[in-house]
């Protein structure tokens, strides 16, 4: 549920839009270092052989660089591409997560890509959402200054030290030996 379900509802949601040729570089770059770090911690690498657990929080800044790129998609998809490997390998008794049984090391591994979806999920979901903040506050300050510049009065905007940040058209054309006169 937490590693495939994400992926496919994550690929399903929105449109497709083609990607520009350093985007497909970054993503493509973004694979390539899973694929090499992951392959090295959980299956067949030195790593694979010392059977340490901070090794396996080697991807966690890739899946987070995956995340805040590639927004939800990028998060869902690198998570699964981890959770592959680690499993082929908890499997095959390699990685960091083999222990006495296969039991207790499919639990390890199970707890530990849960926290590895959750967060990569969450980091993705909270700068998708931060990116639709910005565009609704540009488009809100888009529309404030279509309304403000086509006003027929004189419309000014100060700070609280006195700056001006802001003249409307109509106070430009019609007032602006008044309005410098009065900052």
């Amino acid at each position: 549920v937490l590693i495939i379900a994400p992926v496919i509802l994550t690929w399903r949601a929105s449109p497709w839009h083609r990607p520009t040729l350093p985007r497909l570089a970054e993503a493509a770059a973004i694979v390539l270092i899973l694929i090499y770090i992951n392959d090295e911690i959980f299956t067949r690498g030195l790593i694979a052989h010392s059977y340490q657990m901070p090794y396996a929080y080697l991807p966690f800044p890739v899946l987070m660089w995956a995340a805040l790129r590639f927004g939800p998609r990028g998060a869902a998809f690198a998570t699964l591409l981890t959770a592959g490997f680690a499993a082929w390998g908890t499997i095959t008794g390699h990685g960091p997560f083999n222990t006495n049984g296969i039991d207790q090391s499919l639990l390890r591994m199970w707890l530990f890509l849960s926290i590895y979806a959750v967060t990569t999920l969450l980091i993705a979901a909270a700068m998708r959402e931060r990116i639709h903040a910005a565009n609704a506050l540009a488009e809100a300050e888009s529309l404030r200054r279509s309304i403000t510049d086509s006003a027929p009065v004189y419309i000014l905007m100060l700070d609280l030290d006195g700056t001006i940040r802001y003249i409307n058209r109509t106070t430009v054309y019609l007032k602006v030996h008044e309005v410098v006169g009065t900052k």
